[in-house]
């Protein structure tokens, strides 16, 4: 009896684990390796049309998806949700990352795109979604420092200032969105929200670069490029 019961509670635990463990990887190995993949993309397409492209594709594929399987499409206050949170959190990241990609290495655009959680907490005590707690800021700050000092290998500045300004500038979109969208409507579909808001955040992108005259002629994209943006979309 006691073996029995000590093998049920071990197998939520073991499931945990593991749980635990994809979720890191997913971090750390899938997400990381985006930011390569839109460096090896944005050295032959332009920035702005290789972020709308990504964002557009995924977010028509994966709003596909679930509307073959039947779920409720987004209300017309979710719709203004989702696209707020597509211009923050797609559009205004995505632009500055990928052209920044185009003068940072991946490495360097990955590091400063980690401080997103921070940036998350101090818009929530700008808005006052959660109480100012002096160790919250602390650890903002730490957070902030640790990221200069892995810029700053050698005791000076290593990286080209506004490519590495812009990423955190389109970082700040992201948290911004987040803490937003927070008290507004949303679909109650985790993916339906993802895919209709990249969806937008795609469509901004695209007019975007039509604007910058990113169109005219049409972006020549090479075998390389084309792999690297089908990548993070199939992600």
């Amino acid at each position: 009896m006691a073996d029995t019961l000590q093998m049920k509670h071990a197998a939520p635990r073991t499931g945990r684990s593991l749980g635990v463990f994809a979720a890191f990887f997913a971090i750390y190995f899938l997400w990381g390796t985006t930011f390569l993949a839109i460096r090896i993309a944005v050295r032959d397409v332009p920035p702005i049309f290789a972020a709308g492209t990504r964002m557009f594709l995924a977010g028509t594929i994966l709003l596909t998806f679930m509307a073959i399987r039947g779920a409720a499409r987004p209300t017309l206050g979710q719709w203004r949700s989702l696209a707020i949170m597509g211009v923050s959190m797609f559009a205004l990241d995505y632009a500055f990352l990928f052209w920044a990609e185009k003068y940072l290495s991946s490495g360097i655009a990955a590091v400063i795109s980690a401080t997103i959680p921070l940036l998350v907490v101090f818009f929530e005590i700008l808005f006052r979604l959660q109480p100012f707690r002096w160790s919250a800021m602390a650890a903002v700050l730490l957070g902030f420092c640790g990221v200069s000092v892995l810029m700053i290998p050698d005791g000076r500045l290593s990286v080209p200032v506004l490519p590495a300004l812009g990423v955190l500038v389109g970082g700040c979109g992201w948290a911004l969105g987040t803490v937003l969208t927070k008290k507004m409507p949303l679909p109650s579909s985790k993916p339906v929200t993802a895919g209709a808001s990249m969806a937008i955040g795609g469509l901004v992108l695209l007019a975007l670069s039509a604007v910058l005259g990113e169109l005219n002629p049409w972006p020549h994209i090479t075998r390389n490029s084309a792999l690297a943006l089908a990548y993070p979309v199939m992600l």
